[in-house]
């Protein structure tokens, strides 16, 4: 009888872990005043149903209105602030619904900064994403690089 369990189905995976984990990792010359110091950066997490709106509106909007300019793509956000060199994990649970994860960075020098990414997720897959917020640019990089980066 033992022979049996040879053609047996599978045992089901079993479910995901439901928690994700975002490190946001601040470059050592972030956000620059006008004197030339790193400076500390406002960075908010926005979790979402599409990328479209999010993609086309302005800084503005997104850091004082997101709620009302994302309206239906809107499912929750984060805001922390991160001083050069400072890294963040934030742990949090997704809505169910969330196929985006979009971050913004309001440097100083707004008009030469990439402010802002966005990545689709897969919730099944991605347990962990991790962010450069560097000199001028924001970006999504494996978890393993961002231990190697001090800066940009």
């Amino acid at each position: 009888m033992s022979g049996c369990n040879l053609f047996a189905d599978p045992a089901p995976e079993p479910p995901a872990d439901p928690h994700l984990t975002l490190t946001l990792q601040a470059s050592l010359d972030t956000n620059r005043n006008l004197y030339g110091r790193p400076s500390p950066v406002r960075v908010q997490v926005f979790q979402l149903l599409d990328r479209r709106t999010f993609e086309q509106a302005s800084l503005a909007q997104l850091s004082t209105a997101a709620e009302q300019t994302l309206r239906g793509d809107w499912l929750g956000q984060e805001m922390i602030v991160l001083r050069p060199g400072e890294r963040y994990r934030y742990h949090f649970i997704p809505e169910p619904r969330m196929r985006y994860i979009g971050v913004i960075a309001e440097y100083r020098d707004i008009d030469q900064a990439r402010w802002r990414v966005i990545t689709l997720l897969d919730q099944r897959k991605t347990p962990e994403l991790s962010v450069l917020i560097g000199r001028h640019a924001i970006e999504f990089m494996a978890p393993s690089m961002i231990e190697l980066q001090t800066n940009d």
